[in-house]
């Protein structure tokens, strides 16, 4: 009798991971395959600080300033202090005596006077961080006008193309991301104002101009929830209607949205789960979460002043705990698939490759009050736990659903 319950519970969870059944309801999509790692933490100093987490993806910037009224030396040094995790390096053409900037404009990025001078600022990159470096971002937030970019569209398909040729010809494995999208609080479905054309427009260029000299494009996410899937639609159709089609990641992307609402502690902690699902969903290929750690100053905007995972002091806040709880619990995932359970009820069920031990998964949470059934074939299996990591009373085979993300893991 042993062996039958046995031999039924592994029939059972094969099928889950091979995606033959939906235990809890029909799919609204085609499950996503997962590979490899997805996530990370924008700007991160060291490896020993995310020692909770594993393998992540993380963001170095390099300043051409900087390196040009130093050394190379705060470069290499971060490079090694990052060692073990996959690193992607935003370049930034900000050198005051290399640049066509005036020389009062500290922290913006220019054109450079020469490409052969920007060509060997780049080679020097690409020597000093020792092939460590596979992914490298030209610049960031060129298309709209409150970023760091004060040359023309023009100008950056010129910088591109040489930062093409020049970090391809140190390995073919190399791969260009673009400069981040960030779209603010736009509808992208129903925008038709001055700002929003003119990063439309600067879009439609690169991608008709440039769109042989980079592999990756990079959108930012700090929008309500609801907007995440619209601008990756968005930006999709935007590539598609110039006959092309890359991956999308967001090296940016943190709640809770502070255009119409104050900060919470306790939103952004709920928001972790959500906003990487929903962007995986969405057709996100790698996310990264902005930021780590809080910082202050009076010229610091809200986002840099609220949304890391530790408080300026460094100690952990809600969401560093929802973060890792995330990570612990997903990581190694092959397969992500919506659920429908109706309106306003958010259900993944996330599933690993038949070589895997661990078990399926699924996430809930819902806009209003639901009382969710577990089928039948897992309830007698199954322990639940919040985001934050706090068990949940799973009574009658029933669970409580609300806004806070509840984790149903199958034992």
């Amino acid at each position: 009798m042993l062996g039958a319950v046995i031999f039924a519970e592994m029939f059972f969870y094969y099928f889950i991971r091979t995606e033959k059944i939906d235990v809890f309801g029909k799919k609204t999509k085609q499950e996503r395959q997962i590979k490899g790692t997805v996530w990370g933490i924008s700007d991160l100093d060291r490896t020993a600080e995310v020692k909770d987490f594993g393998s992540l993806w993380t963001r170095v910037e390099l300043h051409w300033n900087d390196v040009k009224q130093n050394s190379w030396q705060g470069f290499i040094d971060k490079i090694n202090a990052l060692d073990s995790q996959k690193i992607i390096v935003t370049v930034f053409s900000d050198s005051r005596a290399d640049t066509v900037c005036p020389t009062d404009f500290q922290g913006f990025s220019c054109p450079p006077l020469t490409q052969e001078k920007y060509q060997e600022f780049l080679r020097g990159a690409l020597d000093k961080s020792g092939q460590k470096v596979k992914f490298w971002q030209i610049e960031d937030r060129v298309f709209d006008k409150n970023g760091r970019w004060k040359g023309n569209q023009e100008q950056y398909a010129t910088l591109l193309s040489s930062a093409r040729k020049t970090i391809k010809s140190a390995s073919k494995d190399n791969a260009i991301i673009l400069a981040g999208i960030a779209l603010g609080n736009i509808d992208v479905k129903n925008a038709n104002n001055a700002p929003f054309k003119e990063i439309e427009n600067g879009i439609d260029y690169i991608f008709q101009k440039s769109k042989n000299d980079f592999d990756i494009v990079d959108l930012h996410l700090f929008s309500g929830l609801s907007s995440v899937a619209e601008r990756v639609e968005w930006l999709q159709n935007k590539m598609k209607a110039k006959i092309f089609l890359k991956p999308i990641w967001s090296l940016e992307m943190s709640g809770p949205d502070l255009t119409f609402s104050e900060y919470s502690e306790d939103i952004q902690a709920q928001e972790v789960a959500k906003r990487f699902l929903i962007g995986f969903e969405a057709g996100l290929e790698k996310i990264l979460y902005y930021h780590w750690q809080d910082k202050e100053g009076a010229k610091i905007d809200p986002l840099q002043a609220t949304v890391g995972l530790l408080k300026i002091s460094g100690a952990p806040k809600p969401a560093y705990t929802a973060f890792k709880i995330f990570v612990q619990n997903l990581s190694g995932f092959n397969y992500l698939k919506r659920l429908d359970l109706g309106e306003g009820v958010f259900g993944y069920q996330i599933s690993f490759s038949k070589n895997s031990v661990k078990k399926p998964l699924f996430v809930f949470w819902s806009e209003s009050e639901f009382a969710l059934t577990l089928p039948l074939e897992i309830k007698d299996n199954a322990q639940a736990i919040d985001y934050l990591g706090n068990k949940v009373a799973i009574t009658d085979g029933k669970i409580t659903i609300d806004s806070q993300p509840i984790y149903v893991l199958v034992k």
